[in-house]
């Protein structure tokens, strides 16, 4: 498929900063401010002046399967920025006085200070409660808190002047200013949908001095480059829960380990929107629900959400629009003919098909749960573009329940140590150099981080002392 794009050259510049292209070729880089986040290679896709994109001369070293995606991603936020645009001129400009509008403005940034605030009252309670509280922690929040409280102040008693009408069009903009960030986030996940695999991050080790390298990656769910190592951290991850679950079920012996797959009819060849799919994880919540409160009825015991746990991961089939989920449900036995009954009442559109049986074991429940993550080659880009579209907004892998917060914390220190075999030896970002292409590290013979960890062997010395890799 044509790309219809126009290209411009890459320019590496320093981390943060965009790189400029030919005066007259873009209209529109992404803004800075998009630029600075986690993901931060240099954009490589643009808005050109005809309202197409526009690929830098960097990008076409990817697929061209990836930038086909990138490509309908960025689309996807034009038309999305566009509407934001038109809102914005049509229910606020055109309607109120320039006066009125800095107001709202102000009282909605504003606004975002007061939730700042509230939300580090709550963990100041919690800390409170806790039977031994942390002092330092205690003396932080207040901390905190006391420094939001001028800013608070001011924006309450601006809001106290404020008008019914300028109330209203805080709102307003409130809604404007969701539906831009949901068009800054399909531009943000085409650049580093195309940047995938392209750029490198230099990790330079504090006391043996040696150097490595760790490919950017996009973490898209449908990338062709690195939907692999994505669904295998995932699953390394929920790995985890294993000692957690055996401690459960050694504990409750009435408990087991289910497969539990619940499938939503086929409404027409329509693909859900992601209204379907919130409804639907909505109804698989119900669902749950109402294990708990059958587990609570059958046994005794009081009502408690957790009193069962389900982890699953939505998906649909192969190429078609069957919204089903696959999942690893913790509780005693459940008949499925109550299940698929219960199923039915609550989505009231035909669904009953509902799968419950015992898992063989843990790993083969938490692989079954999570196998469609491993699906992530869509069989062309159009398809992922429907299936990104189709969980816009939704996390296709939930805990509900026991499951709930449950996964153990991650080792940032271990992910960090050097695998030089010191263990007080830690890889530290460079961030002056920021993101390089890869041909950077491949002229000075700098290996991959993840290719050295996988061999479980640290580089060899370079004559004269100096570290190569």
């Amino acid at each position: 498929m044509s790309l219809g794009v126009e290209i411009v050259p890459y320019i590496p510049a320093p981390e943060g900063i965009l790189a400029h292209a030919p005066e007259g070729t873009i209209t529109d880089y992404v803004d800075t401010a998009e630029s600075k986040g986690k993901f931060a290679p240099d954009p490589l896709i643009s808005e050109g002046s005809d309202g197409k994109p526009v690929f830098a001369e960097m990008a076409f070293r990817a697929s061209g399967r990836s930038r086909e995606q990138a490509r309908l991603f960025y689309e996807q936020g034009l038309k999305e920025t566009r509407l934001v645009n038109a809102r914005r001129w049509h229910e606020v400009q055109c309607q109120h006085l320039s006066g009125e509008i800095s107001k709202a403005e102000a009282i909605m940034v504003g606004l975002e200070t007061v939730r700042k605030q509230n939300a580090l009252c709550r963990a100041l309670e919690r800390e409170e409660r806790c039977p031994a509280p942390n002092p330092f922690l205690l003396e932080s929040l207040d901390s905190r808190i006391r420094a939001l409280r001028p800013d608070v102040e001011a924006v309450l008693e601006l809001a106290a002047t404020a008008s019914e009408r300028e109330l209203a069009l805080v709102e307003v903009l409130k809604q404007i200013r969701k539906q831009d960030r949901k068009a800054r986030g399909w531009k943000l996940k085409a650049q580093r949908q195309v940047a995938c695999g392209l750029f490198g991050k230099q990790y330079d080790a504090e006391k043996c001095g040696r150097v490595y390298f760790r490919h950017f990656r996009c973490h898209n769910r449908y990338c062709p480059v690195c939907g692999p190592y994505v669904h295998q951290k995932l699953v390394a991850k929920y790995l985890g829960l294993e000692k957690p679950i055996a401690e459960f079920l050694a504990g409750h012996p009435s408990y087991r380990l289910h497969i539990l797959d619940i499938t939503a009819i086929k409404r027409g060849e329509r693909m859900p929107s992601p209204e379907d799919v919130r409804k639907f994880k909505v109804d698989v919540k119900k669902l749950i629900e109402r294990v708990n409160r059958h587990v609570a009825e059958k046994f005794g015991l009081p009502y408690s959400k957790q009193l069962t746990g389900y982890l699953y991961c939505l998906e649909f089939g192969f190429d078609n629009n069957n919204l089903h989920c696959h999942g690893v449900l913790l509780s005693p036995y459940i008949e499925q003919e109550w299940l698929s009954q219960r199923w039915r009442e609550i989505r009231n559109d035909g669904s009953l098909r509902v799968l419950i049986a015992e898992a063989y074991s843990f790993d083969a429940a938490i692989k079954h749960a999570l196998e469609y993550t491993g699906k992530y080659a869509a069989p062309d880009a159009e398809r992922a573009f429907e299936l990104e579209l189709a969980f816009a907004g939704c996390r296709r892998v939930d805990g509900l329940g026991w499951f709930f917060n449950r996964l153990p914390k991650e080792d940032i220190e271990a992910d960090l140590r050097c695998p030089c075999g010191d263990s007080e030896c830690f890889l530290k970002p460079n961030r002056e150099l920021g993101w390089q292409p890869l041909s950077y590290f491949e002229e000075r013979g700098i290996s991959d981080l993840d290719e050295v960890r996988e061999r479980g062997s640290p580089s060899r010395q370079k004559d004269g002392g100096s570290w190569v890799n």
